[in-house]
């Protein structure tokens, strides 16, 4: 009675293992680290306006949605970077065994599937001209 109840506990295991299947999630997870530098350095830096760094810095973002990234310093002319999402190729490796167990609907819901472009950002600020 104790060893089939023992193998009952192992074949749940492995179910519960096979359900939770998601590359994206294990290899990645769900934010990315985005180096940000400027020339000179000490800019501004901001993420959708809101967040506010000085370069250099790293900016941990979510994966599931595009950024802005502005730099600005005065007496330069401020620059926007668009961070674009878009799939992970981690999230195309767990599609195949996505079709029998859920494991890409997870990481399509927690934001693992994607991927931010470009992985980092560096900027050559230019100077206001005087008139």
């Amino acid at each position: 009675m104790k060893k089939r109840i023992n193998i009952i506990f192992l074949v749940l295991i492995v179910v519960e293992s096979l359900l939770n299947f998601n590359c994206a999630s294990i290899i990645h997870g769900n934010k990315q680290f985005l180096p940000v530098s400027s020339n000179p350095t000490g800019a501004q830096v901001t993420v959708d306006g809101q967040v506010y760094y000085t370069s250099p810095c790293i900016i941990e973002l979510e994966r599931d949605k595009p950024y802005i990234v502005t730099v600005s310093m005065e007496g330069y002319q401020t620059e926007q970077i668009k961070i674009e999402r878009g799939f992970s190729t981690w999230f195309f490796v767990g599609i195949i065994p996505g079709l029998i167990f859920p494991g890409p609907i997870y990481d399509l819901v927690s934001g693992s599937a994607y991927h931010l472009t470009p992985e980092s950002v560096s900027i050559n600020l230019k100077k206001v001209k005087n008139r």
